[in-house]
């Protein structure tokens, strides 16, 4: 399955990626963005992330875990080499090569 690519990120969207390099909960993003409004915050900042395919959640089976976390999803490299996709240089993204 692929997801449609997301084009121009938002600049807290870039900062979700970048603080995602370590997983990160829903309130901790919130509170690193200096957003309050979790409904907003989710369906305008983390579900376009998720359905991009550019951040993950740790617990995908339970989606509403009370321990629910977000991380940068890494990326295959056509070498084989796992790597993650920088929040500054993206522009667009396939998920075809999504592990």
């Amino acid at each position: 399955m692929v997801t449609p690519a997301l084009t121009n990120l938002t600049d807290d969207q870039r900062r979700i990626m970048t603080l995602c390099e370590v997983p990160r909960t829903q309130a901790e993003l919130m509170r690193e963005i200096g957003l309050s409004h979790r409904t907003f915050f989710r369906r305008k900042r983390l579900a376009p992330l998720l359905r991009a395919g550019l951040i993950r959640r740790t617990r995908p089976d339970e989606p509403n875990h009370p321990n629910q976390a977000y991380v940068v999803r890494r990326w295959k490299s056509p070498c084989g080499c796992s790597i993650a996709q920088s929040a500054r240089s993206v522009s667009s993204v396939s998920t075809a090569n999504v592990t």
